[in-house]
């Protein structure tokens, strides 16, 4: 070999060495091209069936906050400037929509975190015909004017709420569209089931029925309800004027039971009894329930239990025929 051809050679070596030096150097292993997994979103809810949805449909990928203690009205809950803090810097901020919840409507969020879950059926609103300004528990005075607000009282429109809100999330997280549209139809499966036991208890009935409180609206208009409201609460006597509103009504609306919120004091159930109107509870859900943990699945079958026992009489009240 010439001198001239080894160090041709040798030339062609070192070079040859030197790139397999530069590029093994910055070579990744095995494995270190996988992302690491994306943080769990920080996801705050504005009532329970939202924090029920949400979680559902979330799963996972999905840290969600509901920041209303339990037993609170989170219609009108007043947060702290440290729970605003927290609410503006959260990922996405599920709200009820149709107005429900006050203190949404007065602070600044970002409109590109926002879900507003009533959205795709905004022209099928309620507008309650009458207003009354009335206090209860820390909340203070308010009124129920304006739009009504309990729209999951509608098993169809909650489940519309459940799609707005998995889209909501999937644009966010588009990579695991596929698990979070598995989740919300395993979700939809259980809203139906309740709406259909729903619907057959209600169904071919139409005697008059009487709610304490305007918080039924939807649910009133998915049964076929006939239904007229007080503004009774369940922890408080009415007072005499209030016995004399309903005692008008009745020559109207010659209703036998009255669907309350929470139980009714023993001093108006009683007065009730007197008047043939028996009560029955359907707890509407909006806040955390207090006491023992229940979601919201299991509550809402809970409420259906209740109603059941209207519909285990004929609509004149009297025992169904054997």
């Amino acid at each position: 070999m010439t001198l001239v051809r080894w160090i041709y050679d040798a030339t062609r070596l070192l070079m040859l060495m030197g790139v397999v030096i530069l590029f093994g150097c910055g070579r990744n292993v095995p494995g270190d091209n996988l992302s690491k997994p994306a943080e769990p979103l920080l996801i705050y809810v504005d009532n329970f069936p939202m924090e029920y949805f949400t979680t559902r449909i979330a799963g996972p990928l999905a840290k969600v906050i509901f920041p209303v203690p339990a037993g609170r009205d989170p219609a009108y809950w007043k947060p702290t400037t440290v729970d605003i803090e927290a609410i503006q810097a959260a990922d996405l901020v599920v709200l009820n929509g149709a107005d429900y919840s006050n203190w949404s409507k007065k602070i600044t969020l970002a409109p590109s975190k926002v879900i507003d879950a009533s959205r795709p059926f905004k022209g099928r609103f309620l507008y309650p015909e009458d207003a009354i300004v009335h206090s209860h528990g820390p909340e203070g005075e308010h009124s129920h004017a304006g739009l009504a607000s309990f729209t999951w009282l509608d098993f169809d429109q909650a489940i519309e709420q459940s799609k707005t809100i998995a889209e909501g999330i999937t644009k966010q997280r588009p990579d695991r569209q596929t698990e979070i549209e598995s989740r919300r139809l395993a979700l939809e499966v259980d809203l139906t089931k309740l709406r259909d036991r729903f619907q057959k208890m209600v169904a071919h009935r139409s005697e008059p029925l009487l709610a304490s409180h305007p918080v039924y609206d939807y649910l009133a208009r998915h049964g076929g309800w006939n239904l007229k409201s007080v503004h009774w609460e369940p922890d408080e006597v009415p007072a005499e004027e209030g016995w004399k509103e309903l005692s008008d009504l009745l020559t109207t609306h010659a209703a036998r039971w009255m669907i309350w919120e929470g139980p009714p004091r023993d001093e108006t159930a009683q007065r009730l009894t007197a008047l043939g109107i028996q009560t029955v509870v359907f707890d509407p859900l909006a806040g955390r329930p207090e006491g023992e943990p229940i979601d919201f699945l299991s509550a809402m079958n809970q409420n259906l239990d209740q109603l059941e026992r209207i519909y285990r009489y004929e609509p004149d009240g009297s025992p169904p025929a054997r």
